[in-house]
């Protein structure tokens, strides 16, 4: 879990402040894949990271203050 929260605490998993920490994390634990489900801010900072995108989409045509960012492939 990717967090700002400073006093975020789960019980089965890891919790992270920043991108670079988790980054580390997972390439000392020499992990092949990471699984990214975000909020808008959360795709922003990874997008740029990513070597395969899989995309869901929910059918929604309502009121929302957020959007996933514009990318490129």
């Amino acid at each position: 879990v990717m967090t700002r929260d400073k006093n975020y605490r789960v019980k089965k998993g890891f919790v992270f402040h920043d991108l670079p920490s988790l980054a580390d994390w997972a390439q000392k634990k020499k992990l092949e894949r990471i699984y990214v489900i975000g909020g808008e801010e959360i795709y922003r900072l990874t997008l740029p990271y990513l070597s395969e995108f899989l995309r869901s989409q929910v059918d929604y045509d309502g009121p929302a203050d957020a959007w996933f960012p514009e990318f490129q492939s």
